[in-house]
């Protein structure tokens, strides 16, 4: 859905509250699926590799001979294709974090980001598109406190910038952090905060 929505042009919101990460290795005889050359194929493919560990299901492969080269002229939506450089990193992408996933080196909240992120890395490199995503996590996740501190996560530096993260304020204990979170906005502009009560209160302008 995210990398579909974005595709389109629309930027996406995700959440990494709270939750459990149920992923199983896939297994069974491999399926190849031929990558039609447009936007719901690049998209049945992401699909098709995540299902595969959520459910434990047949393991997938992709041909990608079917999409158009780089540098060939898109009409509809304009410029130039990418070719399927960018779809192929993804699908490396989103299997590595799968595997770290399966074998304990992904939390639900890192396995979330990192994913999303991937794709918003994919179809950026479709050249005219643009991503927007904000990512919504809890001030007590560390994990989700720290996707943009590369210190601790070295390896998120390449894509860790594809979305603005906010944190939910949405009781008054979480507004007792503001002082941390101030400290972390003045190192690097984030997180963002996000008034969940206020909002509650005054959903819509002018209106309580």
């Amino acid at each position: 859905w995210v990398m579909d929505m974005l595709m389109t042009g629309c930027g996406v919101g995700f959440d990494v509250g709270p939750g459990q990460l149920l992923l199983r290795s896939p297994e069974g005889e491999r399926f190849l699926y031929r990558i039609p050359d447009t936007r719901e194929g690049w998209v049945r493919s992401v699909e098709m590799l995540l299902e595969s560990y959520r459910d434990g299901s047949t393991p997938v492969d992709f041909d990608y001979h079917l999409i158009r080269p780089a540098g060939s002229i898109i009409h509809g939506f304009g410029g130039v294709a990418s070719g399927p450089a960018p779809l192929e990193q993804l699908h490396d992408r989103l299997r590595m974090t799968c595997e770290a996933a399966l074998h304990g080196k992904r939390d639900r909240t890192h396995f979330i980001a990192d994913a999303v992120n991937f794709v918003g890395c994919c179809v950026v490199a479709g050249n005219v598109r643009r991503s927007a995503e904000i990512c919504i996590g809890e001030p007590t996740d560390a994990t989700f406190m720290n996707l943009k501190n590369y210190q601790i996560f070295p390896e998120r530096e390449s894509f860790g910038w594809m979305s603005n993260n906010s944190v939910r304020l949405s009781s008054p204990e979480h507004f007792e952090m503001l002082p941390e979170l101030a400290r972390r906005i003045l190192d690097n502009g984030e997180p963002g905060l996000l008034n969940i009560i206020n909002l509650q209160r005054f959903a819509r302008y002018g209106r309580e």
